[in-house]
């Protein structure tokens, strides 16, 4: 099984009936109900991923107060989450979460990785390891699979018109690149992964 966790956040205050109801993700798909205690599924609820591709999330939390979700992966296997293992946050919203992750490319592959959910009122200030007062805390584990697949080239950028005139384009390429070429059309290229252009 994954590494065990440094930390086992504890919920201070479980009147509102606050956390995490319903995971999906992928094949994964448990539906707990609220318990206030640390949960650990990572032994027995797993699923496969690969590295370098977006998956669907969806997370239900309760309808009368706004939440805030966060998930970590734990790509290194050391029971620690960073804050660059944050995957996935989800901000001041009633009862339904969801969003698409990014299996990081510079995770370990074959092996079941730490995945930790947290949910809690929204003005909660979070890590993955700070207790709750209202909400809670759920490990399931990720294996995660090398990709093989040529990358996809995909982008977005925060939209063409802008005072300076200077736009940030962000990388959105599937199956794990390792280099980039921006043509940005005037003559003018960037090898940069996220480069921002006049």
């Amino acid at each position: 099984g994954p590494a065990e966790p440094i930390c086992k956040p504890v919920t201070v205050d479980s009147q509102y009936q606050m956390g995490i109801y319903r995971v999906k993700l992928n094949t994964l798909d448990n539906l707990t109900g609220v318990t206030h205690v640390y949960n650990d599924f990572s032994c027995t609820m797993n699923t496969e991923v690969t590295a370098g591709i977006y998956y669907s999330m969806e997370v239900e939390t309760n309808n009368q107060y706004p939440e805030s979700v966060f998930a970590w992966l734990d790509g290194n296997n050391d029971g620690r989450f960073d804050s660059l293992e944050r995957i996935f946050e989800s901000k001041n919203k009633l009862q339904f979460h969801a969003d698409t992750i990014l299996i990081p490319a510079n995770t370990l592959l074959n092996q079941k990785l730490r995945f930790r959910l947290k949910s809690d009122y929204y003005t909660t200030t979070m890590d993955a390891c700070t207790d709750l007062y209202y909400g809670e805390v759920e490990d399931y584990s990720l294996t995660v699979k090398e990709n093989t697949n040529p990358p996809v080239a995909g982008f977005i950028s925060d939209g063409f018109y802008s005072c300076s005139g200077s736009v940030q384009f962000s990388d959105r390429t599937l199956n794990v690149p390792n280099s980039w070429l921006w043509e940005f059309g005037d003559g003018t290229n960037s090898t940069e992964k996220n480069p921002s252009h006049i």
